[in-house]
């Protein structure tokens, strides 16, 4: 059996025999007592003579031999101290000749050196060749005992078997001291930090090992609740002196004496809190750590530009940094020698300044929306309008917008950089391109004219271009407005409709023209049968009414009239520009019989005053003509005359000569009479 683990062990009885003497017990201060056969020593190569029951030697030559005459037990023994031991083991080479189960060898141990006890059950029998090893655990009756008694028993059955013998060899027992010696010096103090130091062992107990080193704190006592066992270091957190003791876990015992070290310690440490860092849309950041002891400052740890600082020892500074992007701060305090940091993180970024451009009106329902892009992303959305709009693509500055339905809408550019947004809005009208028409101009004969336009989708109003005077509407916002001008000429007038770039406009020209008045001239009379010259004036067209045979031409100023009855005749003029004007004139027909009689024929086929003529005669069918000659004999008589009689009588030619007509007519008393003279030429 190997030595019991965890113990500290020392020999405190060895015994090989190579100094002691041959012969029989007591020998090296070996004794013997029991009966039966003796013990013995001997070198002799096993050739012992004699009556030998156990022999004890240095080494596989010794032997022994046993003449079998009766039972035995004798033991040889030896007497020692155990005092402030324990934990004892033994080991010892043995050989054994003998019956099995007749002749054994055992071994035992006694206080008082009467009593003997069996360390253990085994027995040692049946090995005749070279030394076998043999290894026991002592009972603990012989721990701490100043007279202790080892020994080896031999017992023999003389009855059976022949020549028994035990021999033992190279004796050794081991055992612990009780009480641990004391521990080495601590030799050396590792700090861990500057609120610590670690204590090291200045040497370590033997392992395995049941004595353990138990640092005591600031005393030199006996607490195994502090740091001990295996774990050699021992952290102290304040100044002063620390003890370290040995410990036996198998006998309870505390060394003698500590040792001890003593060691300063600083603190209490600073803990570093930087604060929770962040993001900013500039280049500047203020700081938030909270501080703890001693003195903080700040440090730039990484970043893509330079920083300053405006108070590097405040844990509130402000720092500005050379250029965007993100940046890794330390917040260091200091205490004595204790020191401690913390970092944070902070991201710059530049604010973006979101310009969504100019909105407008578009005469359609596709708009190109066209922001200045800054720095970041940028998103279209849909702040208001009929309806949802499609942007193509919404994250461009670029985008199109299309809408289904015509009306206002109001679209927001958001711009982000980080953390840091911006945004703007535009207003986009979607109107229906309208279809002006401004109907038809016209030539006014006066000074106002009534427009015609014909509206479309949306309203619209009337406006001058040109023209030599001013215009004067009464609603210009109404297609079928009256104008109104300061004088005549040409004017042309437009007729707006939509409003921004969904115009779309019509012109029509209107020429005023005042005419001047028509003048039929003042009212005449004319006898009956006579003509008058009408006189018309101020046209540049004329047009008499009635268009009767009265008239010799109805489309000239001057016409001839020769009316049968009172007639009032209407001259309408009309200038370059198609305008009219009426005037009458009123020429009273006069029954006056103003006749005028031809008073000479010549009747002779010539076709000139072949016929005798009453001018006017026509206009007096109710009067009766009559012809006489010199003798007063009637030749001729008519009524109505027709300007017919061709100077015969009864179909004969009249003579030349000179002839009498009396004109005879109702309602007057005056009787027309004359000659006519008929001369025939050839």
């Amino acid at each position: 059996m190997a030595p019991r683990a965890n113990a500290q062990f020392s020999s405190i009885l060895t015994e090989d025999f190579e100094g002691c003497a041959v012969g029989t017990l007591p020998i090296c201060s070996w004794n013997e007592t029991g009966t039966g056969s003796r013990w013995t020593t001997t070198s002799n190569l096993c050739v012992i003579t004699g009556l030998y029951s156990l022999s004890v030697g240095s080494d596989a030559n010794f032997c022994e031999y046993n003449i079998d005459f009766g039972s035995s037990d004798r033991i040889a023994y030896y007497q020692f101290s155990t005092a402030g031991f324990h934990l004892l083991d033994i080991t010892f080479d043995w050989r054994c000749l003998g019956q099995t189960g007749v002749d054994y060898g055992k071994v035992v141990y006694s206080n008082d050196g009467v009593s003997w006890t069996d360390v253990s059950l085994v027995q040692y029998q049946g090995s005749v060749g070279s030394l076998t090893e043999a290894n026991l655990s002592i009972p603990s009756a012989l721990d701490d005992d100043p007279s202790a008694f080892i020994g080896f028993e031999w017992i023999d059955d003389a009855s059976a078997g022949g020549f028994p013998g035990f021999v033992i060899d190279n004796i050794n027992i081991m055992a612990e001291q009780m009480v641990p010696p004391d521990p080495a010096t601590p030799v050396s103090s590792v700090p861990l930090g500057c609120d610590s130091v670690e204590l090291s062992w200045g040497g370590l107990p033997p392992s395995p090992s049941n004595v353990v080193w138990y640092w005591q704190d600031t005393v030199c006592g006996t607490d195994t609740n502090i740091i001990g066992g295996f774990d050699t270091n021992f952290t102290v957190y304040a100044t002063g002196t620390y003890y370290i003791r040995a410990y036996n876990t198998e006998s309870g015992l505390w060394s003698v004496n500590c040792d001890s070290i003593t060691v300063t310690v600083d603190g209490p440490p600073p803990v570093a809190d930087a604060g929770i860092g962040g993001s900013e849309c500039d280049l500047n950041y203020i700081f938030s750590a909270t501080p703890s002891v001693g003195t903080g400052q700040w440090s730039l740890v990484t970043g893509p530009g330079t920083a300053i600082f405006n108070d590097t020892v405040s844990p509130n500074d402000t720092v500005t940094v050379s250029s965007y992007g993100t940046y890794i701060f330390m917040w260091s305090e200091v205490n004595g020698s204790c020191t401690d940091n913390d970092s944070v993180i902070v991201s710059f970024f530049q604010q973006p300044i979101a310009n969504a451009g100019s909105g407008g009106n578009v005469c359609d329902q596709v708009f190109t929306l066209v922001a200045l892009a800054s720095v970041g992303t940028g998103i279209w959305t849909q702040v208001s309008g009929p309806v949802a709009t499609t942007f193509s693509p919404s994250g461009s500055p670029i985008s199109v917008a299309s809408v289904t339905a015509y009306g206002t809408y109001v679209y927001q550019w958001s711009e982000n950089n980080g953390i840091c947004s911006d945004f703007a809005t535009v207003t986009v009208t979607y109107s229906v391109l309208p279809v002006a028409d401004a109907g038809i101009g016209g030539i006014e004969c006066d000074l106002d004219f009534t427009l015609n336009a014909n509206p479309s989708i949306t309203g619209g109003y009337w406006s001058q271009l040109t023209g030599p005077g001013t215009s004067t509407f009464a609603d210009s916002m109404s297609a079928t407005s009256t104008v109104v001008v300061s004088q005549q000429g040409t004017y042309t007038y437009r007729w707006t409709e939509g409003s921004g770039v969904c115009l779309d406009f019509a012109d029509i020209t209107v020429i005023y023209s005042l005419l001047n008045t028509a003048n039929a001239g003042p009212d005449t009379s004319v006898s009956l049968g006579n003509s008058v010259i009408l006189d018309g004036q101020g046209g540049f067209v004329y047009t008499w009414l009635p268009d009767d045979s009265s008239l010799n031409n109805i489309n000239i100023p001057d016409p001839v009239a020769s009316p049968v009855v009172s007639t009032t005749y209407y001259m309408t003029i009309t200038d370059a520009n198609n305008c009219t004007d009426v005037d009458t004139v009123v020429v009273e027909v006069l029954v006056d019989y103003n006749f005028i009689v031809s008073n000479i024929m010549t009747p002779n086929g010539d076709g000139f005053n072949d016929i005798w003529y009453i001018d006017n005669i026509e206009f007096y069918p109710e009067c009766d003509v009559a012809i006489y000659n010199r003798y007063g004999n009637q030749l001729y008589t008519a009524m109505p005359y027709k300007n017919d009689w061709d100077g015969k009588y009864n179909g004969n030619d009249l003579p030349d000569g000179t002839y009498y007509y009396v004109l005879k007519c109702p309602g007057t008393s005056d009787i027309f009479k004359g000659g006519i003279t008929i001369f025939r030429r050839k």
